[in-house]
């Protein structure tokens, strides 16, 4: 089963036991904004991974690699 970002996102600040709203805080944007990404209605721009995975203490790649639905010909 693949995890879609938003849903990795939200599964792994709840993890670092953070709010949606200190997320927003640390990352500068509106707590709606941080409701949009979670719920998957706005994609987050690639270029804000990095500051969303070191906010909430996890590397890009952990943040990533079950958001991707990879082919299943490279699973």
């Amino acid at each position: 089963m693949h995890t879609n970002l938003g849903q990795k996102i939200k599964s792994a600040r709840k993890a670092a036991g953070m709010t949606q709203r200190q997320l927003a805080d640390k990352l500068h944007k509106s707590f709606s904004t941080i409701q949009k990404y979670e719920n998957g209605v706005v994609e987050p721009p690639i270029s804000i991974i990095p500051e969303i995975a070191a906010a909430i203490g996890i590397t890009p790649l952990e943040l990533m690699e079950t958001a991707i639905a990879w082919p299943s010909e490279l699973q």
